[in-house]
């Protein structure tokens, strides 16, 4: 029995982690037609791996941590006919888009899920909630969005005071930027001398808090809009008939992006601001990759989802057991 533990609630792989998503499609795709055993756990539990982290794959007693690792196993162990056959140039370009994926589209989730206000505060902490029990929801929301924040400033986003002109994301500083810096500053050091003047200080942080994030959204769409294309000419260039990157199945970089795809530009969210800038910035090419997608998981249906049980669930009583080495994970997989 193959066992996939990913982020999610009941039967579903949450779009917190698009690698989670795009694991399940692939472990379905690759091993269901062969009638290999399989089940996804959307256990939440960073301690059953190794690494301390999901998507975690356990196959014959052995772990594959992460999208590629595991992607690299079931490829190489299960001869499947739903996945193109590459060659080793194909293999290595296929291998460098699945890190471009899990680097700058996975900032550019982040930022969806954790930096847009709205978005965060109807969405994204609720799922906390189901996620973990009281009161370790609190914690794990607040970890998840410290790194966050962290990652999506590789990309120049966030709540980091950033020109509005530098969209290089190189963290050079324009005489700009130190201009409205100071006028920030200004406004956060400001001490309230009477209620009236408490009132319009919190108007002006609030008016500027809102400006920053409309400056990063900004930002951030002109970066969605790049990758998309430059994803989409790569694609041109292979020369292949098909609709994915490598003709007529998708390899495992295809099944990355279009998790990512699926996260970016879900229903579930309040602000759909990048599900509409891709619609209207290129009708054609969002509906090419929407159908893409239905394709990929018209083929990956069958997904057998389980609850984590006994040591799996990520409860106070299995954390305490862990660091007082009560419990351990891995001893019995050895």
């Amino acid at each position: 029995m193959i066992e996939l533990h990913v982020w999610g609630y009941e039967e579903e792989a949450s779009i917190i982690s698009p690698s989670c998503i795009a694991s399940a499609w692939l472990l379905s795709l690759v091993v269901e037609p062969q009638g290999v055993p399989f089940e996804v756990i959307p256990s939440n539990n960073t301690h059953l791996s190794k690494l301390n982290e999901l998507p975690l794959l356990i196959d014959e007693g052995e772990e594959y941590n992460g999208f590629r690792e595991i992607a690299t196993h079931l490829t190489t162990k299960y001869d499947s006919s739903r996945i193109p056959s590459l060659s080793d140039e194909q293999k290595l370009l296929d291998d460098s888009l699945i890190t471009f994926l899990d680097t700058k589209f996975d900032a550019l989730n982040r930022y969806n899920l954790f930096s847009n206000t709205k978005n965060y505060e109807n969405y994204t902490r609720k799922l906390f909630a189901k996620f973990f029990p009281f009161p370790m929801m609190y914690n794990q929301a607040s970890k998840f969005y410290n790194d966050a924040q962290s990652r999506v400033r590789l990309l120049g986003l966030g709540e980091h005071k950033s020109s509005f002109l530098n969209f290089t994301g190189s963290g050079e500083d324009t005489q700009t930027e130190y201009f409205n810096s100071d006028y920030d500053d200004g406004i956060d050091n400001s001490k309230a001398i009477s209620s009236l003047h408490e009132k319009s200080l919190v108007q002006k942080s609030e008016t500027k808090k809102v400006l920053r994030e409309s400056r990063s959204s900004m930002k951030c769409l002109l970066l969605v809009g790049q990758f998309f294309e430059r994803l989409e000419k790569l694609k041109l260039e292979q020369k292949h008939e098909g609709n994915f990157l490598f003709g007529e199945k998708p390899a495992a970089s295809d099944i990355l992006f279009l998790a990512y795809f699926f996260a970016l530009t879900n229903d579930s969210l309040p602000d759909k601001f990048i599900r509409n800038f891709l619609s209207s910035d290129n009708a054609d090419r969002f509906k090419s990759i929407s159908d893409r997608l239905a394709d990929v998981k018209s083929k990956s249906v069958r997904l057998s989802f389980r609850n984590p049980v006994g040591k799996e669930r990520p409860n106070l009583v299995n954390e305490v057991g862990y660091w007082t080495g009560l419990i351990d994970y891995h001893s019995d997989r050895a």
